[in-house]
C-alpha cells in the first residue's frame, strides 16, 4: 500500500490514514515514497501509554501509532522524518508481527545543546553556544525552556573532544567539578554562556553538552507486543531512548544506527536500547550505538514492594516513580518473592488473580503464600525474562555503559566492539533506587574487543558484575559468568570487578594488558571460592 495523502497536506494526518487503510483493507505492507517529512505532534495520533525509565505518563504523540494489528511491515525507502515537538516516530502497541525498517529520525526540539570552550580558567569559562540555544531564566539556580513551554533545569554537563567525539577522559557528569544544577552563577552575553569559579576547567576548543535530559518522548516504542523488528534504522535525536520494548515477546533490532549528526557530539537523549519484562528471545545485531547520553543496551525486569500481606494476598507497590503504571502482571504468571538487601529469593508462587488499584498498587492472589513472606520484601516475575543474543554491534563514545544485563534467560554477547566512557559491561539489579531486577543465571561473553574502555568514571572495571547490600553465605546473586576469548586493551582498569557469582569462568583465553585480570569477592572464579 502508498502513502495516502491527506487534503490537509499533513503527514501525521498522511500516516493515520495509510495506517487504517491498511487495517480496513487488511494490507500488511506500507511504503513509504522516499523523501523528506516533516511531522508536526500537534497533527499526530496518539496514544495513552506509561512507559518505563521513562515516566511522564498520559499521552503520547506519534507518527505511525500501530495499535491491535497483526502482520504489518512499513518500509520507509530510506526517507528521513523530522519531529516537530515532542513526540515519538513510532508506538507498536498490542501488535504481532511488525516490523519497521529503512528510514532515519531527527528530533531537532529537544532540549539537550552543545557549545564549544573559548577560554578556560579556574576564574572564568566562556563557552560560545551559537545561534540555536534555549533561554535562560535564573530562579538561584539555572533554569532552561523547552519546546513544551517547561523551565526545566539541568542534570549535567559532559565535556568532549569535537575530533573525535569522546568524552574527556578521566572525567564523567559534571565535568567542571561539582554539579551544574545550581553551583554557578552563569549569565549570558549575546552568544556566550559565562561559567564563573570551575574546579575543573574544560579544554579549549572541547564541547560541552548540557543535559536537560526530560524523558518525554522516544523514537520508537513498542509495549504488549509480539515478534517486532526494526531494521536499517538511523536515530540522529531523539528525547529519550532510541528504542525501548516494555512487556514484548521477541524483539529484533538489526542493521540499525544511533549516531549523532554533523558536528552533534550526542545522539538519543538517554539509552540507545532497553528492553522491560521481555519474553522469548531478544536479538541486537549489526548496529552502530554511539554517543547515546546513556547505555547502549539495557535489559532488565522490575521489582514492586510488598505493602501488606493478608491470607494468600499480597499488595504491592510500584517504587520508582519510573515504573509507575507499566502493569507487570499477569494471571497465571510466576513469580518470585525476595528479601531485599540480600535479594535472595524466599518463595515462589503463582498469580491466579491481578486487581490493579490504580498506577501505583496492584493486588496479587497467589496459589501459595509462604509464612517467611512479610512486608518490605521485594517481588520480580520469574516468566519475564528473555533470552538475548547480542552480537557484531559497535558501542562507542556514549555516557555512561555500554551494557547492563538482569535477565534470568541465556544470554550471549558476542563479537562486540565496545569503546564505552564507563564499564563496558555492567551486571546490576537495584532494590532501593531504580527497582531493576534480574539476578542472570547463564551468561556467555565471548569474542569481544573491549577497546580503551571505562575512560570516564562510571564503574568499577571493564565488566563490573555490582555488589549486594548484605551477603549471604552460600548465596551468589548471579549463577554462571563465562568470559572467554576475549582481548582487552585498557591498562588502568581491571578486566572484571566480581561479586556474587556462583561460577565465574575468566581463563587465559583472554588477552589483556592491564595489571589485575579479576578482582573477586563473594564468588567462584575459575572452580576458586572467594570471600
Amino acid at each position: 500500500m502508498k502513502l495516502i495523502y491527506s487534503p490537509f497536506g499533513s503527514v501525521g494526518h498522511s500516516l493515520a490514514l495509510t495506517l487504517e487503510a491498511a487495517r480496513a483493507s487488511g494490507d500488511k505492507y506500507i511504503e513509504i515514497p522516499y523523501g523528506e517529512y516533516d511531522v508536526y505532534k500537534e497533527d499526530c495520533a496518539h496514544a495513552i501509554l506509561c512507559v518505563s525509565n521513562h515516566g511522564h505518563n498520559g499521552y503520547k504523540s506519534a507518527a505511525l501509532v500501530i495499535e491491535d494489528f497483526d502482520g504489518l511491515t512499513v518500509d520507509g525507502n530510506g526517507s528521513t522524518f523530522i519531529l516537530h515537538g515532542c513526540m515519538d516516530f513510532a508506538i507498536v502497541n498490542n501488535s504481532k508481527n511488525i516490523t519497521i525498517k529503512n528510514l532515519t529520525v531527527k528530533c531537532p526540539d529537544i532540549c539537550n545543546f552543545q557549545g564549544r570552550v573559548i577560554e578556560s580558567s579556574p576564574e572564568m569559562v566562556k563557552v560560545d553556544l551559537g545561534e540555536k540555544h534555549p533561554k535562560l531564566y535564573r530562579y538561584g539556580y539555572a533554569l532552561f525552556e523547552d519546546i513544551e513551554h517547561e523551565r526545566v533545569p539541568f542534570t549535567r554537563t559532559l565535556e568532549y573532544d569535537p575530533a573525535t567525539k569522546k568524552i574527556r577522559r578521566g572525567l564523567g557528569d559534571d565535568n567542571f567539578g561539582k554539579p551544574f544544577f545550581n553551583s554557578f552563577d552563569l549569565k549570558f552575553e549575546g552568544e556566550t554562556l559565562y561559567i564563573p569559579n570551575v574546579p575543573v576547567p574544560p579544554v579549549v576548543g572541547n564541547v560541552i553538552v548540557f543535559c536537560i535530559s526530560r524523558r518525554i518522548g522516544q523514537a520508537f516504542f513498542a509495549a504488549k507486543s509480539e515478534n517486532v523488528v526494526f531494521e536499517n534504522i538511523t536515530v540522529n535525536t531523539c528525547w529519550g531512548m532510541a528504542f525501548i520494548a516494555q512487556k514484548c515477546m521477541n524483539v529484533t533490532i538489526r542493521g540499525c544506527k544511533v549516531t549523532p549528526e554533523g558536528e552533534n557530539c550526542w545522539s538519543a537523549g538517554q539509552d540507545a536500547s532497553h528492553f522491560v519484562n521481555c519474553r522469548g528471545k531478544i536479538l541486537i545485531e549489526d548496529n552502530l550505538f554511539e554517543n547515546q547520553l546513556d547505555d547502549a543496551v539495557n535489559l532488565h525486569g522490575i521489582y514492586t514492594r510488598i505493602e501488606k500481606v493478608a491470607g494468600n494476598q499480597i499488595m504491592v507497590a510500584y517504587k520508582h516513580w519510573q515504573t509507575i503504571g507499566v502493569d507487570i502482571y499477569s494471571k497465571g504468571d510466576r513469580i518470585q518473592i525476595l528479601e531485599q538487601e540480600s535479594q535472595m529469593p524466599l518463595a515462589e508462587a503463582i498469580i491466579t488473580e491481578v486487581d490493579v488499584l490504580n498506577n501505583y498498587k496492584t493486588i496479587l492472589t497467589l496459589d501459595t503464600l509462604s509464612e517467611v513472606v512479610t512486608e518490605g520484601m521485594i517481588v520480580e516475575s520469574l516468566d519475564d525474562n528473555a533470552e538475548a543474543l547480542i552480537q557484531n554491534n559497535i558501542i562507542r563514545n556514549n555516557r555512561a555503559r555500554g551494557m547492563l544485563l538482569a535477565s534470568k534467560g541465556k544470554t550471549v554477547v558476542r563479537n562486540n566492539h565496545f569503546n564505552s566512557g564507563g564499564a563496558a559491561i555492567q551486571f546490576e539489579s537495584d532494590p532501593f533506587k531504580w527497582y531493576e531486577c534480574g539476578g542472570t543465571r547463564d551468561v556467555l561473553i565471548e569474542g569481544n574487543l573491549f577497546d580503551d574502555c571505562k575512560y570516564g568514571k562510571w564503574g568499577r572495571a571493564v565488566i563490573d558484575i555490582g555488589k549486594r547490600r548484605k551477603v549471604v553465605e552460600g548465596f551468589y546473586y548471579h549463577d554462571k559468568i563465562e568470559i572467554r576469548n576475549n582481548r582487552f586493551t585498557q591498562t588502568e582498569y581491571p578486566c572484571v570487578a566480581a561479586d556474587n557469582v556462583g561460577e565465574l569462568i575468566f581463563d587465559d583465553s583472554n588477552t589483556y594488558v592491564s595489571e589485575v585480570s579479576v578482582v573477586p569477592a563473594h564468588c567462584i572464579w575459575n572452580g576458586v571460592k572467594y570471600e
